[in-house]
């Protein structure tokens, strides 16, 4: 039987949209996960499906202070994305255009998802909003950059965690060697 023409797909994502419909977020993720993709326009809109529901879902989850927790709402993790506008941003883009408004598939509660996903990244981008935000929650980013030395030259270098064990090039001397973590005292 051809698998692109099977109509069990298009009633599967009906009951999706269903579920996204009664608010059953995890319900939802859990139904459509497992479901083939035959199909790219298929594969698409259950794409599409599983991003509203887990946005949406982690706006209901709420931190201790009653606080949205805007990086669960774009999916990412606080300890990469803290320090990393860039990933924050590379999110925010993935999502926006997942549940853009302006597609020809339009589910139930995607305007709401997108706004959600606006409002983290308007926190998230600023790092002055951003940081209200960590006082409000209660957060401390762990230091992001680390301490390393030229073992030709002998100079002191502080690189983001992202260099540690690469191979950098002394901007003192000009030679290649491996970035690791000194043990300040």
């Amino acid at each position: 039987m051809d698998t692109l023409k099977e109509p069990g797909s298009e009633n599967l994502i009906a009951v999706c949209t269903t579920m996204l419909a009664y608010r059953r977020f995890s319900t939802c993720c859990d139904f459509a996960t497992p479901i083939p993709r035959p199909d790219p326009s298929i594969s698409a809109s259950l794409d599409k499906i599983i991003a509203i529901a887990n946005v949406l879902s982690a706006v209901e989850r709420r931190l201790p202070n009653n606080l949205p927790d805007y990086y669960s709402i774009l999916m990412l993790r606080r300890e990469d994305a803290a320090h990393d506008r860039d990933l924050v941003t590379r999110q925010f883009k993935k999502l926006a255009l997942l549940l853009d408004p302006t597609a020809a598939t339009k589910f139930p509660s995607s305007d709401e998802a997108l706004t959600c996903v606006q409002e983290a990244w308007h926190v998230l981008s600023d790092s002055k909003r951003r940081d209200l935000y960590h006082a409000q929650i209660g957060y401390q980013p762990t230091n992001a950059t680390f301490w390393t030395a030229c073992p030709y030259c002998w100079n002191l270098f502080e690189y983001e965690t992202k260099y540690e064990d690469c191979t950098l090039l002394c901007q003192s001397c000009g030679k290649t060697f491996t970035a690791w973590r000194l043990q300040l005292r």
